[in-house]
């Protein structure tokens, strides 16, 4: 059987199992929350014409971990074509937030099975996907899941396409709408920097250059046409009386909480269990890190998860670091 239609078959059987999925937690009803409504409100304004900076949120300067001034305009431009069409019926977004989980499902089989043999990766893919802690998320108006889809389709893409020029350009704009939905992006960013200067005799300088400069160009224009005077003053303030131990052990801490509650929930009885398995996937994960780096062997999606990981422990969250922070 040709490679291309045996992995347009287990694509398919991957969507076919995931299509279930879409169909749990969709309701008509919301998990609400502060930022939820935010994000709606932005979404709103767009679809007005309007800046988000406009919002009603009252920003406290001296109160500033409630949530920033704004949230990066990248997730409410995706919004607002559901609040164009169907304003704020929760049905409706529940809908396209249950598209976005499958399609973030897909995208991480693809991912996934480009590393591992197919049914490996189907089956780790359906145990996250069908993960009730995850599933759970479905019913919140939240970035994770589309910031996941363009994440992921943005290392896809560097693999399969970076050494065209028209793939350079799709890579690029990728990246620079994944940073306007969820910042943790950059990573991305410093990754491919990092991967072109340590292979830089094999890969190609245009099209590394071309990828920059389209994400720069994807982020700086959508913020200027849509934030105006609120593009880069989103999570600045969070930094006021930064704390860099204490916040890396706080969010290492809560990391590892999230993992437990991931794969155990609150079932007390078998946590033994839980935190075995989860010395022993740290300890494989770190010794296969080790390995690719003595053999030169770390890629580009290597280097981002690195640098997503250092970012995810250095931010100061509004709260503590969550399961839907570190999915992705």
């Amino acid at each position: 059987m040709h490679p291309r239609v045996k992995s347009l078959i287990w694509i398919g059987v991957g969507l076919i199992l995931l299509i279930p999925a879409f169909f749990i937690n969709l309701k008509d009803t919301h998990d609400w929350g502060g930022d939820f409504a935010l994000y709606l409100e932005e979404a709103q304004l767009i679809t007005e014409g309007k800046s988000v900076a406009e919002n009603s949120y009252v920003f406290n300067p001296d109160h500033n971990r409630i949530g920033p001034a704004t949230y990066p305009i990248g997730f409410p431009l995706l919004l607002t074509y559901v609040h164009a069409n169907h304003r704020f019926s929760f049905e409706a977004y529940n809908f396209f937030i249950a598209l976005f989980y499958v399609l973030a499902g897909l995208m991480s089989f693809i991912f996934l099975k480009s590393r591992l043999k197919e049914i490996y990766a189907l089956l780790l893919t359906l145990v996250i996907f069908y993960n009730p802690i995850i599933l759970q998320f479905k019913l919140e108006i939240m970035s994770g899941f589309p910031f996941m889809v363009f994440f992921l389709a943005s290392l896809i893409s560097y693999d399969k396409f970076r050494t065209k020029l028209w793939g350079a350009i799709l890579i690029g704009f990728l990246i620079g709408f994944a940073i306007l939905i969820r910042s943790l992006g950059w990573a991305m960013v410093g990754g491919v920097i990092i991967y072109f200067v340590l292979n830089r005799k094999t890969e190609n300088l245009r099209n590394t250059l071309v990828i920059l400069g389209m994400t720069l160009i994807t982020t700086t224009g959508l913020n200027l046409i849509f934030a105006g005077s609120a593009s880069g003053s989103d999570y600045s303030t969070l930094f006021n009386n930064y704390n860099f131990l204490e916040t890396v052990y706080a969010n290492l801490y809560h990391s590892f909480i999230s993992f437990q509650m991931l794969f155990g929930g609150k079932e007390m009885d078998v946590k033994f269990l839980i935190v075995f398995i989860e010395s022993a996937t740290l300890i494989l994960a770190i010794f296969g890190l080790i390995k690719r780096i003595a053999k030169r062997q770390l890629q580009m999606f290597d280097w981002t998860f690195l640098l997503a990981m250092a970012l995810i422990l250095v931010f100061p969250y509004s709260t503590v670091v969550g399961v839907r922070y570190i999915t992705p």
